[in-house]
């Protein structure tokens, strides 16, 4: 599947020895990231053998989910244009994206009831993409119905997120859609209470926040809301 190699998987699932689930494992045999032959196929942008995959029943019995619970939506919400592919580094970033949404479709017209399923910290696929800055895979998913106004386990809506990572883009997108705009979070925090310039933020923080893979720390003051 990390090759490509169509002809290679479409024999290997024919043979009745084969689990075409195969889902991974550690080199001590314990379980990776539990990633399934089609999560596979979508982190490397494979569309070809995503669908082949998806059309042969693969999650026809058990649904795709890593260990962390993330289905096949919430790992393609992460996959956004711009941003290198660490499955798939040969593969053209856009190409990624495009193929990244083209699988999306597929998997939420087999499966549509997965649409707002959450992570084990209650993440749905909207909210990775707001978090992420995926402003079209955002779109997609409020386009096939997405509930945008669901909390997560902190309460935080996908407003929250685009509006933490400076995504203004997908914020206004929500914004648009109707979401619950003063929505507040466990903590009593609006979206607007997040709505800092990510770059403003890192310029008053030190530099390793910065580089991070957490939003920066905000000063969490009411009154810059706006």
């Amino acid at each position: 599947i990390a090759d490509n190699n169509f002809f290679l998987v479409r024999r290997l699932v024919s043979r009745p020895d084969v689990d075409i689930r195969n889902p991974d494992v550690d080199d001590d045999g314990s379980s990776g990231e539990q990633y399934t032959s089609l999560a596979w196929a979508a982190l490397c942008g494979h569309a070809e053998i995503f669908e082949y995959l998806l059309n042969s029943g693969h999650d026809d019995l058990e649904l795709s989910k890593d260990e962390e619970n993330n289905t096949i939506l919430i790992l393609l919400a992460s996959l956004r244009k711009g941003l290198p592919n660490p499955y798939n580094g040969e593969m053209v970033v856009n190409d990624v994206h495009q193929a990244s949404m083209r699988m999306a479709r597929a998997y939420h017209e087999r499966y549509p009831m997965l649409l707002d399923w959450a992570n084990e910290q209650g993440k749905t696929a909207l909210h990775i993409a707001a978090s992420a800055g995926n402003e079209d895979f955002a779109r997609l998913l409020c386009d096939l119905g997405a509930d945008f106004d669901l909390p997560d386990m902190l309460g935080n809506t996908p407003l929250h997120y685009a509006s933490a990572w400076g995504h203004s883009i997908v914020a206004q997108l929500l914004i648009n859609r109707g979401c619950q705009y003063l929505a507040r979070n466990n903590e009593g925090f609006t979206a607007p209470d997040f709505a800092f310039s990510y770059v403003a933020t890192c310029g008053r923080l030190e530099s390793s926040d910065c580089s991070s893979d957490k939003p920066p720390r905000m000063s969490w003051n009411s009154s810059s809301a706006t």
